[in-house]
């Protein structure tokens, strides 16, 4: 008979095996759709992450060039002189590429609108591999300082301004300047910092004025390696020109600066790679536990077939066809899993998009794509065959018919092992459980109910000058105060706990009666300036002395610190009245000192800190080009918004207003860490419900199998208690065993939480001991049912049928 022919009847025949059994069929898909539905739902969020290839022709080639320093913490730019060295003397790179980062730029055509937009050389398209898909990417003389505006606008721009039409010469109104459209950026197009600006306007670097001696020009720098050189090539070529520039470096700075040259993937993904990682083995060990319990329903059906196997055999079935009969129909098996888990996949994969929080790189391009699915098919089928091949041979063994207690011993191996992956992800999701529970309480400083903030910033050609800058700023102010319903009303440069913040180096803030530091930087302190009405909006106590009034938004006469840089710079003394001059400033008195606040996040110690007041002897030096207001009001959330809206619009209605409830901001600060305990507590409650499963099966197994005995033992005088009891000493073991061999795994599998976890350790006793302890008690609940129907066997009716 021919091999497909046979493959057919197999087929076939395991149908209508199935058929007369769907309980069996029905256990074994579903436990597998539920580790490949999960499985595929978190590879296809981490697959774009960490394994796909980058958007960039010939990606493994491409480094990031950065410095690491105290005063560029998480950023690692280049100083602009430095790179415009580099770039001359290095022999590593067949091109390297400038870029600046996104910033917020306002279109004027038609209704006025905040996009993103960054700034690159024109080498950068060459250089990263990548071109527009209509027009062409800038040329050397657009991006020269003082050449005319070009642009080139993103696709989702392209669609939503013009309609997918020509837009190739269009012209647009950016920041009062008319830029003209030179091409259009693929769907997707992401810059190496994986940014997504809406306009990509040339880098236009005054090249020849960058000097090494006054260099404060920061930018982003890559690189093309070349074929033959490898990253750490790159680094050795690379590290006297390094070297060379820390001759421009103050000595006593030259310890906290070090050279970074970095695979772009790897910089891109430095942040998310361990909860990435994490998350993918907690899913594989989810996937193994639904193999498991397959390879037990699998095992349990073999071991019931035993007698028909060994009659087939006698009646001339060769051991290939027996075997062939046993791997088709584990095949069938897995496509169900497959396509069922595919299903489920999909669905996983919408509910983790939609509640993810903002900042997880490319989820959006989460997808079960063909990629994904093939991958889930296979390891369906893969996992199928592999718990397959124990039934196959056991049905070509002569003493098949008699192995019931290797097989029960398989069974019972396997519940172990489930058991152990299951405490395993039960421990992760205890730990990232109380690191959120201890986040949402960790006191942030400020208030951020009934609080609604947005930034606002005018066309700079219409608001050129600082009079006109003040002026607006102050009639919006003032508009806001008098609306009713209003409480307070403020304006500053940036707002807690998101967003960018001013900052200066320690060492460079003179204190009257302090002497400065010998080396070093002293690390940074941030610094706002804001008016009146700034700490009673946020909520921020005043701990000492006063804050800002109307007279300082005329004249700025001094400054007010937190608690933290008044203990930095006075410690046990009263800060009230010393002087200090922070960096081009005259020299000011203390005015008042307020609570902390945590503006870095919840996971960091407050900094020091300290603000200025907006007014007109500050103005010069820095500018009102923009601002973000924060009103607090006894209106709703959202009538505050668009009562900020109203105002900004009354007085000008070319400015985009884009308003946010504080409290937002101040949620996402928990976001990632709910996000991350969610996903793993979902896995843990699946691996513990299908280990339990898989104990209650075999149980049921064992019990079915050993009724005649149970009789016996009844006749002869047991009593149903010593029955249960001889049950669950038997799941104990079974238990035990699991729990050991999962509590040493995760004592090693939760080191890779400690970057994710905050206020307890990964390795906590208590957190292993609770787990420990919770996966018994559901271990011994699911051995409890067989061992009450083991208790109730009627020893009459048990030893008639045997």
């Amino acid at each position: 008979m021919p091999v497909f022919d046979s493959l057919a009847l197999d087929a076939r025949y395991a149908l209508r095996g199935f058929r007369r059994s769907p309980g069996f069929a029905i256990a074994v898909v579903a436990t597998l759709a539920i580790g490949v539905g999960a499985s595929s739902a978190v590879f296809g969020v981490v697959d774009r992450l960490l394994f796909r290839p980058l958007p960039y022709a010939h990606e493994s080639r491409l480094v990031w060039l950065g410095i690491r320093a105290p005063i560029f913490e998480g950023l690692e730019p280049v100083m602009a002189a430095e790179f415009k060295a580099w770039r001359v003397e290095q022999k590593a790179f067949d091109a390297m590429a400038a870029i600046k980062a996104n910033a917020d730029c306002t279109l004027l055509d038609g209704k006025a609108a905040r996009l993103r937009c960054a700034r690159v050389e024109a080498e950068f398209f060459e250089t990263m591999g990548v071109s527009p898909i209509e027009g062409r990417a800038f040329t050397p003389e657009e991006d020269r300082p003082g050449a005319a505006p070009t642009a080139l606008i993103s696709h989702a721009l392209w669609t939503s301004r013009f309609g997918g039409a020509d837009a190739i010469g269009k012209v647009l109104t950016l920041d009062g300047q008319t830029t003209r459209v030179v091409g259009v950026l693929a769907p997707g197009f992401e810059l190496p910092n994986m940014q997504r600006p809406d306009i990509v306007l040339p880098l236009q670097m005054n090249w020849a004025n960058q000097m090494r001696e006054n260099n404060t020009n920061l930018i982003y720098a890559f690189g093309r390696l070349k074929p033959s050189v490898t990253l750490e090539q790159s680094r050795i070529v690379l590290q006297p020109l390094f070297d060379e520039s820390m001759r421009f470096v103050p000595e006593r700075f030259r310890k906290e600066v070090s050279f970074q040259v970095s695979g772009l993937r790897e910089r891109q993904t430095r942040s998310t790679r361990t909860a990435a990682y994490f998350i993918f083995g907690a899913v594989l060990c989810l996937f193994a536990i639904g193999s498991l319990n397959a390879a037990n329903l699998l095992l349990a059906r073999a071991s019931a077939r035993r007698e028909e196997m060994a009659v087939r055999a006698a009646l001339g079935a060769s051991g290939g066809a027996l075997v062939r009969q046993t791997l088709v129909e584990s095949v069938i098996l897995g496509l169900g899993g497959a396509f069922a888990g595919l299903a489920l996949g999909w669905a996983l994969l919408r509910g983790l998009v939609a509640i993810a929080p903002a900042g997880i790189p490319r989820l959006e391009q989460a997808a079960l794509d063909t990629r994904v699915a093939a991958a889930a098919i296979l390891a369906s089928i893969f996992s199928a065959l592999l718990f397959g091949m124990v039934p196959a041979w056991r049905a070509i063994r002569p003493e098949a018919v008699h192995g019931r207690r290797a097989t029960a011993r398989v069974g019972q191996a396997m519940v172990a092992l489930q058991l152990a992956l299951s405490l395993v992800l039960l421990t992760g999701a205890a730990l990232l459980g109380q690191s959120f529970w201890r986040l949402q309480r960790v006191e942030l400083g400020i208030r951020g109910e009934q609080v609604v903030v947005a930034q606002i910033r005018p066309d700079p050609a219409r608001y050129a000058t600082l009079d006109r800058q003040v002026a607006f700023f102050d009639q919006l102010r003032r508009g806001l105060e008098q609306t009713p319903g209003v409480e307070e009303v403020s304006l500053s440069d940036s707002i807690p706990p998101t967003g960018s913040v001013n900052a200066v180096i320690s060492s460079a803030v003179q204190v009257e009666g302090r002497a400065s530091l010998a080396e070093g930087t002293g690390g940074m302190i941030p610094h706002r300036w804001v008016t009146p009405g700034y700490f009673a909006t946020l909520g921020i106590p005043v701990l000492r002395g006063r804050v800002f009034d109307e007279a300082d938004s005329r004249q700025a006469s001094g400054i007010v610190i937190n608690e933290r840089l008044a203990s930095m710079w006075f410690p046990g003394e009263n800060p009230i009245g010393r002087r200090v001059k922070p960096p081009q400033r005259d020299w000011l008195p203390i005015l008042g000192v307020v609570g902390n606040v945590r503006g870095a996040g919840l996971r960091r110690a407050p900094e020091p800190e300290y603000y200025e007041a907006y007014a007109p002897n500050t103005m010069p030096y820095l500018g009102m080009r923009f601002a973000t207001v924060a009103v607090r009001s006894r209106l709703p959330e959202p009538d505050t918004g668009r009562l900020i809206e109203r105002e900004v619009a009354r007085l000008d209605p070319t400015i985009p207003v884009e308003t946010e409830p504080l409290a937002l901001r101040v949620e996402s600060l928990t976001a990632a860490a709910r996000f991350q305990a969610l996903v793993l507590i979902l896995f843990a409650v699946s691996g513990i419900a299908l280990a339990a499963v898989g104990l209650y099966g075999v149980l049921s197994f064992l019990i079915a199998r050993r009724t005649r005995e149970i009789g016996v033992r009844i006749a002869v005088g047991a009593s149903p208690s010593r029955i249960v009891r001889m049950v669950l000493r038997q799941a104990g073991a079974w238990t035990l065993a699991g729990v050991a061999a999962g509590s040493a795994l995760s004592w090693f599998a939760v080191r890779a939480l400690e970057t994710l976890v905050f206020g307890v350790a990964p390795r906590d006793p208590m957190t292993l001991l609770s787990a420990a302890v919770g996966l018994s008690l559901v271990a011994l609940l699911a051995a409890w049912l067989p061992a009450r129907r083991a208790a109730a066997v009627d020893p009459a009716i048990a030893l008639r049928a045997e």
